[in-house]
């Protein structure tokens, strides 16, 4: 079963000018403003609604976040803590332990 989402992502051009280019030159559909984003971007979740009461697709409003983001910051020190691990693999193990995630953890420890 899947189902279909159309992400509607709002960018304010003045947070960050780094984190995501427009790669609208380089596309080969010219009808289309297509943005790249550094793999390290992150959104907030707004309101996901169906589109046309349609079971099967949804839309996704998202947020790009400044890359100096204090709540987010306050989020990744706080994870941080609760997971103290030498490298980055051991955290996430410990997160998706704390999260319920049982059988990815175990495959991440594999």
């Amino acid at each position: 079963d899947t189902v279909g989402v159309v992400f509607q992502i709002l960018i304010d051009p003045t947070i960050s000018l780094t984190s995501f280019a427009s790669i609208r030159e380089l596309s080969d559909h010219e009808d289309e403003d297509e943005i790249l984003f550094t793999t390290h971007s992150v959104f907030r979740i707004g309101e996901i609604r169906k589109i046309d009461n349609n079971l099967r697709l949804y839309e996704v409003d998202l947020k790009f976040t400044a890359d100096d983001d204090k709540q987010l910051r306050k989020l990744t020190d706080r994870i941080r803590q609760e997971s103290e691990s030498p490298t980055g693999w051991c955290r996430l193990g410990k997160l998706l332990l704390k999260t319920g995630q049982f059988d990815k953890a175990e495959e991440l420890y594999k």
